[in-house]
């Protein structure tokens, strides 16, 4: 029988990126194919591939970026290549934000399947910007199946979340932890002989969220030796107890793991919405200091059980949490988390069916529909220019987004679109009573949805 497809939307993925979220997407695509589900990734490229791209057990399908504005992709382009993936997929997963897969979603013909949102973070940095993407971010959630919230701290601090708490489940960020806790010897003895023997460690890129900034005002301050694991710029001369090492591979990350004796995770804005890397740190048994930023790193590192948590953006109470844990030798041998088991609440291997084992019970029958055959679907190729009859000039789509966002924010106004485009509606309370194959979703959590 042909396995149930996925289908992951987001701006960015490998080849071309690995941080946070791709890599959370990788965990899930690959943890899914060992649960018996297909999964493709539709993501934008300034160099994209003309054919799929095999990472690992899924593919991944790229369209061309047609501008950046404001860390936000657009594709003015790729909705029909959107569309096209979307009718061999069983599920549609998005990982928001990106106002590109809302528009997708509303008016390319995502609502005609099941869909899941991973909300991994609000959107923190472009505030003016939001007041105009609000009207379209509310009717995406509101149009989506599920959402799921990686802990339930984010529920409870963000400014979005709550108004769809009927549909929002929790489902904890996992990795497969084996990369980062199973060092090669020789890595080990090469960062033993270049790295002091006792260090703080930071591992992570230099993004505007990550207080790094906090970071070396307290390295500075204390004198203790800090190893930056990733890029970071500084204006100044550093001191000689910090070391930047630009950037490492998965292989020298677990071998920088093994030898610090702390991880100390600065980010100071909601941005940094779970925090991957300190779930790593956490697997490979360090004491752990983060900060209190009302998102999942309160989650991940328990105050005084993993680690200390303190105030955000205070160069002091972080000088003062790593003195703590660089003398007190009992402490830090207490607040070792690496167990087989691996940190509470976390699974010593996430394997991504965990959250599709959870969406059965929310997904709906697809509308119109036919059931597949028992033979292998074709793969779905790269729509010709007939899939939208005639297609849709350049310009087209710049209206098609403009009239997107103008009906989000004022329902009534009409904007002349040309013959050949039409905007997908959703159906009518009427449509839905009369069509047998097509059903509401149970809007209420399951239990076990929620960690």
């Amino acid at each position: 029988m042909t396995p149930s497809k996925v289908l992951h939307v987001f701006k960015t993925y490998l080849p071309e990126g690995f941080a946070g979220v791709e890599r959370v997407i990788f965990e899930i695509a690959e943890g899914a194919a060992r649960q018996g589900f297909a999964s493709e990734v539709f993501t934008l490229s300034t160099a994209p591939s003309a054919t799929p791209i095999t990472v690992g057990n899924h593919r991944v399908h790229q369209a061309s970026t047609t501008l950046d504005v404001a860390s936000t992709p657009i594709a003015l382009t790729a909705a029909s290549r959107f569309r096209a993936l979307t009718e061999s997929a069983d599920l549609i997963h998005y990982h928001f934000p990106w106002p590109m897969m809302d528009l997708w979603h509303l008016h390319a013909g995502g609502r005609a399947r099941p869909s899941v949102v991973t909300y991994h973070s609000d959107v923190v940095k472009q505030t003016a910007l939001l007041k105009l993407y609000q009207p379209l971010m509310h009717r995406f959630l509101g149009s989506v199946d599920q959402i799921v919230a990686t802990s339930p701290r984010y529920i409870e601090t963000s400014p979005v979340l709550p108004r769809y708490r009927g549909k929002t489940s929790v489902i904890p960020l996992g990795i497969n932890p084996d990369p980062v806790t199973n060092p090669e010897p020789a890595l080990l003895a090469h960062w033993r002989a270049r790295l002091p023997r006792r260090f703080f460690l930071f591992v992570g890129a230099a993004r505007y969220y990550k207080g790094l900034p906090f970071l070396l005002a307290a390295a500075r301050a204390t004198g203790l030796p800090v190893v930056i694991a990733g890029t970071y710029v500084e204006t100044g001369d550093l001191p000689d107890n910090i070391s930047v090492l630009g950037t490492v591979t998965d292989r020298d990350k677990a071998a920088l793991l093994a030898l610090a004796e702390s991880f100390v995770f600065p980010s100071h804005l909601r941005s940094e919405a779970f925090g991957i890397a300190l779930l790593e740190a956490a697997f490979t048994g360090k004491p752990l200091i983060s900060c209190e930023i009302g998102t999942g790193t309160s989650y991940v590192n328990l105050d005084g059980e993993t680690g200390l948590v303190i105030a955000p953006a205070d160069p002091n109470a972080l000088a003062a949490a790593m003195q703590t844990l660089w003398h007190d030798a009992p402490l830090r041998a207490l607040w070792c988390c690496g167990t087989d088991a691996g940190p509470p609440p976390f699974s010593r291997r996430t394997d991504g069916g965990r959250l599709l084992r959870a969406l059965p019970r929310h997904a709906r029958p697809c509308r119109n529909r036919a059931a597949p055959p028992e033979q292998s679907r074709p793969e779905p190729s790269r729509p010709e220019r007939s899939s939208w009859a005639p297609p849709l000039r350049l310009i087209d789509q710049a209206r098609l987004v403009v009239t997107s966002v103008t009906r989000s924010i004022w329902p009534r106004t009409e904007i002349a679109l040309p013959s050949s485009m039409r905007l997908v509606q959703r159906p009518t309370a009427s449509e839905l009573s009369s069509d047998a194959s097509c059903c509401s979703i149970s809007t209420r959590p399951s239990a076990n949805s929620t960690s």
